[in-house]
């Protein structure tokens, strides 16, 4: 399996087992990942590399041997595909300099009411609420992005 869709993969299963709805080149995740979220997905990455079912090549096998320098791969991994995949960012094709995405990444990062919002849905157990809440932080998200 390649990397990108082992990265999409481990978030749909991730969002699925914490009862998470997203929708594919339309909900961009970025705004729904917490610590939590992040440590599972990557948790799920280091096994399938681990087990030899994501593609790596040889060089970066060997790189990549020692466990610890494997997570900081994953966790850029990630970050990478969340930005780039639009079946992650909401449809959105990236065609960005890095500083621009830095800066629109700060900002998704830094708002208020955006974080609020991310700790209100992860604290949320009924899913009809959930799918609001998701509603507010697409909507603010859209907003930031503008």
């Amino acid at each position: 399996m390649t990397q990108k869709d082992a990265v999409f993969n481990a978030i749909t299963q991730v969002f699925a087992s914490n009862s998470i709805s997203f929708t594919p080149n339309a909900t961009n995740v970025a705004g729904l990942l917490t610590r939590e979220l992040r440590s599972q997905i990557n948790a799920r990455l280091v096994t399938d590399f681990s087990s030899g079912s994501v593609e790596l090549s040889d060089d970066a096998k060997s790189k990549l041997e020692n466990v610890l320098e494997l997570r900081a791969y994953i966790s850029g991994l990630v970050s990478n595909w969340v930005r780039k995949d639009p079946r992650l960012n909401g449809g959105n094709i990236v065609a960005t300099t890095s500083s621009s995405t830095s800066s629109v990444s700060k900002v998704l990062r830094n708002d208020a009411q955006l974080q609020a919002l991310r700790k209100l849905h992860a604290a949320q157990v009924d899913s009809s609420k959930q799918a609001e809440i998701q509603g507010h932080i697409e909507k603010r998200i859209s907003e930031l992005t503008k």
